[in-house]
């Protein structure tokens, strides 16, 4: 477990490296054809990393078209080199319960928003000790037997130590609420000007997806293909 938080800019940032590094191997095992094309998918907070991810193209050609050449850009450049030679690469984006606005005014985020404070969060995580002295993985180990009987036992035991330990408390819930901060207003534009490519599975009855939520994307993106269940 990391000792530090590795924020949710940073996860981006990184898959964003990932991706572009990806592309450009496949680009070039075989010169002789056309660039590959990709699907990404994503779940929950996966599908705003995955919205970022289709921003590379988009914010290369805004660079592109708008000639607009400082330090900064020069490097945002640099960084997207592959877009140069294939702008389409994403070829499909897929959501599942797509977390990619206003997560903290979720049903669930209105109800959880105390939990999320750094008093709070603090808070657990020596509640989280206390009762790890007190009782030990073993105990909650024996609950989630009864819970969930069919789960092997290493799994158990992973499950009950990583539950009880201080940094994972600690970790989880700072990610929480920094994704609660970050994840605001729907980035729009993205969906007018690409709603095309997206494919996207809403819950009907999800506390971090409301269906205002749902009935806003259609709205937003009429070229999607936008399903609930």
């Amino acid at each position: 477990m990391p000792s530090e938080v590795v924020s949710l800019n940073a996860q981006i940032e990184r898959i964003k490296v990932l991706y572009t590094n990806i592309v450009d191997q496949y680009s070039k095992a075989d010169t002789n054809q056309e660039n590959p094309k990709f699907i990404i998918c994503g779940h929950s907070v996966g599908s705003y990393i995955c919205e970022q991810v289709t921003t590379l193209e988009i914010y290369y050609q805004t660079l592109k078209s708008n000639q607009i050449y400082n330090l900064f850009t020069f490097f945002a450049i640099i960084k997207l080199k592959v877009f140069k030679e294939n702008k389409s690469s994403v070829y499909r984006v897929m959501y599942l319960f797509p977390t990619v606005m206003e997560i903290a005014k979720s049903p669930n985020g209105n109800n959880l928003k105390l939990l999320f404070n750094p008093i709070s969060i603090h808070f657990v995580c020596i509640l989280v000790g206390i009762i790890r002295f007190l009782f030990g993985p073993s105990a909650l180990t024996s609950m989630i037997s009864i819970r969930e009987s069919s789960m092997p036992q290493h799994l158990r035991n992973m499950f009950a130590y990583k539950s009880l330990s201080y940094s994972t408390v600690n970790n989880f819930l700072n990610m929480a609420r920094e994704e609660m901060t970050t994840i605001n207003e729907l980035d729009h534009k993205v969906y007018t000007d690409h709603g095309e490519k997206f494919f996207m599975y809403y819950g009907s009855c999800d506390n971090w997806v409301p269906h205002s939520q749902y009935q806003h994307m259609k709205q937003t993106n009429s070229k999607s293909n936008t399903f609930v269940y």
